[in-house]
């Protein structure tokens, strides 16, 4: 599925963070402090879970675009496996660090774009 974004503001922070929506009114900036998201040299944290058994096993080295995120570790975890009918344990959790323009809504926070794994970002 391929999500047109316009942006109508050269500075990512101020974009809206659902454009799909035309009552969304929240820019990018207004999300990270609504939800108090972690930002370290401009790189937003979050979370995504991936299944560590069964035919889901996966080793990640990126994200595709599209990839549900969550704000807590908790809730990567449990998104990873409700789906699959395994255990919040039977998953990993992945920080990802994301530029603002690398952040999207489309009923669930996901990825706009393909996002390495490896970006080692100092707290």
């Amino acid at each position: 599925m391929k999500i047109q974004i316009s942006i109508a503001t050269a500075d990512p922070w101020e974009a809206r963070f659902n454009p799909e929506n035309p009552f969304s009114k929240e820019t990018v900036r207004e999300f990270v402090e609504r939800h108090r998201l972690p930002v370290v040299n401009g790189y937003i944290k979050l979370f995504h879970g991936t299944p560590t058994r069964g035919k889901w096993r996966t080793n990640l080295t990126e994200l595709r675009e599209g990839s549900f995120l969550a704000t807590n570790p908790t809730d990567a975890a449990f998104y990873a496996a409700r789906d699959r009918g395994i255990k919040t344990t039977s998953t990993r959790v992945h920080t990802v660090w994301l530029l603002p323009n690398e952040l999207g809504y489309c009923g669930h926070y996901m990825t706009r774009c393909v996002v390495p794994l490896n970006r080692h970002i100092s707290e």
